[in-house]
């Protein structure tokens, strides 16, 4: 199924905007306490094929675990296919993976291959603009033994058994870090998960984990599971103990906030179409 999106100039994959297609095949395949991410990709007309070969573009996917707030982005090198190992206490649940091309340098995107609504025009697409985008796969992780243990070792939940009228709270104290909202707003989160899924990760995610990065060496929270786990995330992004919390939060999470402001723009410019 195609992509429906608004985006301000054609993108091959998005709705009937360039003729061609952007086809790509993923598997995820359990390795020990590991799985292993493989992908490849296949890409017409010419022109995008053209662009990735000559460096103008590259390949990116992106793989999300909406339970665990993982949110990673790789850059296929020297190809099409990419392999990489992911952490079994980085995913729980349904996990999601995309690919989209994405423009390296300034390229003019011109010609037939684009809707005849767009005959004549010419489209200067700036570094990091979006040149096509692929269906996206989702998938139940395979099965294995200390599946259990994975779970538990999952960075952040949610829990709905705060007093009615309470602030949202932060409790550190857990194998997990939770995430505690007031039982009278059970259904209004229920609504913007369904409404406005990317806004989840940055108006809980990001403060949560602010928090706990601040407290990650208090004494009395060593030994809970999420410690750990949040030591090996924020190594693994490079974040420097001279970075603000919030801004390592961010990191780890994949730069949530800017992400929600992106998808609620382009949700905006498709209602404004509309």
């Amino acid at each position: 199924m195609a992509s429906m999106f608004s985006y301000p100039h054609p993108v091959l994959g998005n709705r009937d905007d360039v003729s061609g297609s952007f086809l790509t095949e993923i598997t995820v395949e359990a390795d020990g306490t590991d799985f292993v991410f493989r992908a490849a990709a296949r890409v017409d007309p010419p022109w995008y094929e053209d662009a990735l070969a000559t460096g103008k573009a590259d390949l990116v996917w992106r793989v999300e675990s909406p339970r665990t707030y993982l949110r990673l982005a790789m850059v296929a090198t020297g190809g099409r296919l990419i392999e990489c190992r992911l952490r079994s206490c980085d995913l729980d649940g349904v996990v999601s993976a995309r690919g989209a091309i994405v423009a390296r340098t300034r390229v003019d995107l011109t010609g037939g291959m684009l809707h005849p609504d767009y005959a004549g025009q010419v489209f200067s697409i700036e570094p990091g603009g979006v040149l096509a985008v692929a269906e996206e796969f989702r998938f139940d992780l395979p099965k294995r033994d200390g599946r259990s243990e994975m779970r538990r070792r999952a960075l952040i939940r949610i829990v709905r058994d705060g007093p009615p009228g309470s602030p949202v709270g932060i409790v550190l104290d857990h194998s997990v870090i939770l995430v505690r909202l007031p039982g009278d707003v059970s259904h209004a989160y229920d609504a913007a998960k369904r409404e406005l899924p990317e806004a989840m990760p940055a108006m809980l995610g990001v403060p949560a984990l602010a928090e706990a990065i601040r407290c990650i060496d208090d004494d009395n929270l060593q030994g809970h599971a999420w410690v750990s786990v949040l030591r090996s995330r924020l190594d693994d992004v490079g974040c420097g103990n001279s970075d603000e919390p919030v801004e390592q939060a961010q990191r780890v999470l994949g730069l949530p906030v800017t992400a929600a402001l992106m998808r609620l723009e382009a949700r905006a410019s498709r209602s404004d179409d509309e």
